[in-house]
């Protein structure tokens, strides 16, 4: 088993944080709307789908399920999580790589859920403190992939 360093439960302790903080929205929004919301927009914004509203819950359980997973593959095999195209974290033989695909999954493990409390906001129609979901955690994502790739090339 892999050590698990300060960084690394600084990392879990942000994650079980956000984690909480998606199902206290999920739930509370659950609680909130009605039997029937809308589950696909247009790039209108407008809704083009209906749907239970279990569909809140259902993001929430996906959103933990794959954090989850990502949390394990950093503890367990983080070279082999890491799968950027063209570069081999596990035949580089290098700490170092494995110190940046481990922090790679934490980031995309933290990306995720905040992705997931977005969606369930989007999903009940809630704007907390005025902050509509965008694309922005999206963006945020592709740029950890390409920062830790790139990290992770340059070491030869």
């Amino acid at each position: 088993m892999n050590n698990i360093g300060k960084e690394d439960k600084m990392f879990y302790a942000a994650e079980a944080f956000v984690l909480l903080v998606l199902w206290v929205v999920a739930f509370t929004q659950f609680m909130k709307s009605p039997e029937t919301i809308a589950t696909h927009f247009t790039f209108s914004g407008e809704p083009d789908r209906m749907g239970p509203r279990t569909v809140i819950l259902l993001i929430a359980l996906i959103g933990t399920a794959v954090a989850t997973a990502l949390e394990f593959m950093a503890l367990k095999s983080p070279a082999n999580a890491a799968n950027i195209p063209g570069i081999d974290v596990a035949k580089k033989r290098s700490p170092k790589a494995v110190v940046y695909a481990r922090r790679l999954c934490h980031v995309l493990a933290l990306l995720l859920l905040l992705m997931m409390i977005s969606v369930v906001c989007l999903l009940s129609g809630v704007a907390p403190y005025g902050i509509t979901p965008t694309l922005g955690i999206v963006f945020l994502t592709f740029i950890a992939i390409g920062y830790y790739g790139f990290r992770i090339a340059r070491l030869g």
